[in-house]
C-alpha cells in the first residue's frame, strides 16, 4: 500500500509523517523496522529531535531508524561489506578534499566550493562538476552525455575524458561517491529490512533516489510519500517533480495551511498556473488576508528606519544567493538590527559579545566572562594590559572563563575604559572586518541595551533555500538574480524550475510579504503591486 501525502506549505506534512512513525511504534512495529529518511541532513536531524519528543525514544537509536537515502544507501553497504572502514582512510569520495588531489595527479585545474548549491546559483560551479552531477543524478550513460546541458566551454569530448579519469582515480585511491553508493545499491539489490517506509520531502528525489527508493518500495508493507511537488528546490541535481507526482498510489492533500494568509497564497498560486505545468492544491488559508506589497531596495532601508516596528516579530530577508546577501546585510548593520542567518554575514557569538561589553561599560554594569574576553580579542595588549605571549594568554582567557578570576574591568588600563564610555568606542580596536563595525556602530547609534541570543534569532537573512521549511511574520523579498539564473530561465523547463524557487520564498510569510525590487531587471511576480 502507498499513501502520497500532498501538502502546501504549513499543512503539516512532517507533522503527518512523524504521527504515522509514532502510531506504528505505539502498535507493536519495533522502530528498526521502520525506515524514516529525508532529504536534507538538516531535516533528518531535525525529524530525529521531534520524533524523539514524540515517543520517548533516545536520539540515538532513532539514528538508525531516520537517515537521508543517501545515508540509508551507505549503511546497507556496510552492513554487506561492500564498504570498509578501518579507521586510517576514509574510502567516502569529498569534492572539496579530493578534487585538488585529482586535479594534482591528472592536470586539471578543476575549482571547488564548499557549497556547491551555491556555487550553482552564482555561476561559479565548475563546468566538469556540474555536468557530471547531473550526469550520475539523473543515471545518464556517459555514452548519452549529449543529453546533459555542458557549459563553461567545455566540449563533450573534453567531458567524458573528465569523466573516464575521475573514475580511475576514485578506482585507484578506492574512493565512493555517495552517486556511487545509490548506483551500487541498485546494482546488488540491497534493501533495508523495513516493513514501513517513509519519505519526507518526497519532491526532491533525482532519478537515482527515485530508481533506488522504488526497489525499496517493493520490498515494503507500507509506503508514505510526503512532499509538495512544487517546493522541488534542487532541479540542477536532476530533482523533478514528476516523480512525485507519477508515483503509483493513494493521493491525499493536506486541506488546511496553518500558516498561509490568503493574499499570500493567491500570489503564490498565481506565479505556479502562471510558470509551471501545474496547479496549487485547494487548501483552507488563515481568516486574515494578510498583506503583500512592493517596495524598491533603493526606498526599503529608509522605509524601515521610519517603521522600526516592522522587525519587532520574527522577520526573514531572503536572498537568491548568498552574493546578493552582502548589501542587505550592510543595511541591516546600519540599521542597528541584530540578525542571525547566513554565516558568511550574521552576528557572530565574539561580536555579541564586544557590544553587550562595550554597553555594560557605558552603563557601568559588570561585564561577563565572555565580554571580557572580547574585549581582550578586540584591543591591543597596550590597552587591555593582556600578555603578549599566545600561551600566557590563553590561561588568562581560560581562567577568565572558567570563573577562577574575575572578569574585573579595573585589570584594563584606565584609558580603554574611557574610549569604550566615548561616542567612538572602537576607535583603537582591532577590528578588520568592515561588516563587524558597521554591526556594532548601528547597534550603538540605534541604542539596544543588550543584545540576546533571541535578538538574533528575530532577524534572520537566509537564502530562499535556506529558507525551506522555515516561516517568519514578515518576509522580503529581495527579487535579484544572477546572470547564471538569467540563462536558466531560456527554456520552459528552466521558468518552471526557478518558479519553484521563489514560490518557496514568497510561501515562508505568515503575515507580510515585502516583494524587494532591484533598479535593474529583476524575477517579477504575478498580481503584486506597489
Amino acid at each position: 500500500m502507498t499513501l502520497k501525502y500532498h501538502g502546501a506549505p504549513g499543512t503539516g506534512k512532517t507533522h503527518k509523517t512523524i504521527q504515522i512513525l509514532k502510531e506504528s511504534i505505539n502498535s507493536g512495529i519495533p522502530a528498526e523496522n521502520i525506515m524514516y529518511t529525508t532529504y536534507r541532513k538538516e531535516a533528518t536531524a531535525d525529524a530525529i529531535t521531534q520524533i524523539s519528543e514524540e515517543t520517548g525514544l533516545p536520539a540515538g537509536k532513532l539514528r538508525k531508524t531516520v537517515k537521508t537515502i543517501h545515508g540509508m544507501c551507505l549503511s546497507l553497504l556496510l552492513q554487506n561489506g561492500f564498504i570498509k572502514l578501518d579507521g586510517n582512510t576514509n574510502p567516502i569520495f569529498d569534492e572539496f578534499f579530493d578534487i585538488p588531489r585529482f586535479n594534482k595527479e591528472y592536470g586539471y585545474n578543476i575549482k571547488v566550493s564548499r557549497s556547491a548549491q551555491e556555487a550553482v546559483f552564482s555561476g561559479n560551479m565548475d563546468p566538469h562538476l556540474s555536468a557530471y552531477t547531473l550526469l550520475r543524478s539523473t543515471r545518464t550513460p556517459l555514452s548519452k552525455a549529449y543529453s546533459i546541458p555542458i557549459t563553461g566551454g567545455l566540449t563533450l569530448a573534453e567531458f567524458r575524458r573528465f569523466v573516464k579519469d575521475l573514475e580511475e582515480w576514485k578506482e585507484k585511491n578506492n574512493k565512493i561517491g555517495y552517486d556511487d553508493m545509490i548506483d551500487l545499491t541498485i546494482k546488488e539489490g540491497l534493501c533495508p529490512d523495513c516493513s514501513i517506509q517513509i519519505y519526507d520531502e518526497a519532491q526532491d528525489m533525482t532519478t537515482q533516489l527515485h530508481d533506488v527508493a522504488q526497489m525499496w518500495a517493493n520490498e515494503a508493507n507500507e509506503v508514505i510519500l510526503a512532499g509538495d511537488p512544487l517546493q522541488t528546490l534542487y532541479p540542477f541535481w536532476g530533482a523533478d517533480p514528476a516523480y512525485f507526482m507519477n508515483w503509483e498510489g493513494e493521493t491525499e492533500i493536506l486541506p488546511v495551511s496553518r500558516r498561509l494568509p490568503g493574499d499570500v497564497w493567491s500570489i503564490a498560486s498565481d506565479l505556479i498556473a502562471d510558470r509551471t505545468p501545474y496547479e496549487t492544491p485547494n487548501i483552507q488559508t488563515r481568516p486574515d488576508p494578510g498583506m503583500v506589497r512592493q517596495i524598491n531596495k533603493a526606498r526599503l532601508e529608509q522605509w524601515i528606519a521610519r517603521n522600526p516596528n516592522s522587525h519587532n516579530s520574527s522577520v526573514f530577508h531572503l536572498v537568491r544567493t548568498t552574493y546578493a546577501g552582502l548589501g542587505v546585510a550592510q543595511m541591516l548593520a546600519r540599521l542597528g538590527i541584530p540578525y542571525s542567518g547566513m554565516s558568511s554575514y550574521s552576528w557572530t557569538p565574539e561580536e555579541r559579545n564586544l557590544y553587550n561589553a562595550i554597553k555594560a561599560v557605558q552603563t557601568f554594569k559588570p561585564i561577563s566572562p565572555a565580554e571580557f574576553c572580547a574585549i581582550v580579542d578586540y584591543y591591543p595588549a597596550t590597552l587591555t594590559g593582556a600578555p603578549r605571549n599566545p600561551e600566557e594568554l590563553t590561561g588568562l582567557k581560560k581562567g577568565i572563563m572558567s570563573r577562577q578570576k574575575p572578569p574585573a574591568l579595573s585589570y584594563f588600563e584606565q584609558s580603554l575604559i574611557e574610549i569604550l564610555k566615548s561616542n567612538e568606542p572602537l576607535r583603537y580596536s582591532k577590528i578588520t572586518n568592515k561588516l563587524t563595525g558597521m554591526k556594532i556602530k548601528g547597534a550603538l547609534d540605534r541604542g539596544i541595551q543588550k543584545i540576546s541570543e533571541n535578538d538574533l534569532q528575530k532577524t534572520q537573512l537566509l537564502t530562499i533555500h535556506g529558507a525551506k521549511g522555515l516561516e517568519a511574520d514578515t518576509v522580503f523579498l529581495y527579487n535579484g538574480i544572477t546572470r547564471a539564473i538569467h540563462l536558466s530561465m531560456y527554456t520552459p523547463k528552466g521558468i518552471e524550475n526557478e518558479a519553484y524557487v521563489w514560490y518557496v520564498g514568497i510561501t515562508r510569510a505568515r503575515e507580510r510579504l515585502f516583494s524587494v525590487t532591484y533598479n535593474r531587471d529583476g524575477y517579477s511576480f504575478p498580481g503584486v503591486c506597489a
